[in-house]
């Protein structure tokens, strides 16, 4: 009888371990795509304003080109 209640008891130990396991292992694999999805819009943004910097400053010249 007591073999079998500690049976029972470490089988419930060993899955709950294994949750919790899973649960962070979730979790670290969510954080780091959070991460790479924020880098990926950091450097999208990035390019989008080297963009917009890069027709301003063309705007500037050919509007100072035809003031002279």
């Amino acid at each position: 009888m007591a073999s079998e209640v500690w049976t029972s008891v470490l089988s419930l130990t060993g899955v709950a371990l294994g949750g919790g396991l899973t649960a962070l292992s979730q979790r670290a694999t969510q954080r780091s795509a959070d991460r790479a999805e924020e880098r990926r819009l950091r450097e999208h943004l990035d390019e989008r304003k080297a963009a917009f910097m890069s027709a301003a400053r063309a705007a500037l010249s050919a509007l100072s080109g035809q003031a002279s």
